[in-house]
C-alpha cells in the first residue's frame, strides 16, 4: 500500500499549478499560504498584498482542472477512492 500524507496533496497542488495551468509562483504560493521568496525578508516587510483576486482565480482553474481529470461524469471516472488508513 503506497502511503501518503495532507502534505503531498500540498505538493501536487503546487506542482500541478505551475505546470498545468501555468499561475504565477507568486500566487500559487499565496495560495497555500506559504511565507517564502515574495512573503520572507524585506519584500515581505513590504509586501502586504493578499492577492483575493488571483488566488480566486487561480482556485477556480484549479477546480476546473480536476474537473477535466474525472471526467465530469463522462466515461468512467479517473479517480481511486480515498480511504482512511486501516480501512478496507
Amino acid at each position: 500500500m503506497v502511503r501518503w500524507t495532507l502534505h503531498d496533496l500540498r505538493r501536487t497542488v503546487s506542482t500541478r499549478m505551475h505546470e498545468d495551468l501555468g499561475i504565477q509562483p507568486h500566487i500559487v504560493e499565496a495560495v497555500l499560504n506559504h511565507v517564502s521568496g515574495h512573503r520572507s525578508g524585506v519584500a515581505g516587510t513590504y509586501n502586504r498584498a493578499h492577492y483575493v483576486e488571483d488566488k480566486r482565480r487561480a482556485l477556480v482553474a484549479w477546480a476546473n482542472h480536476i474537473d477535466r481529470l474525472v471526467g465530469r461524469g463522462e466515461g468512467p471516472p479517473n479517480v481511486v477512492p480515498i480511504r482512511a488508513v486501516g480501512q478496507s
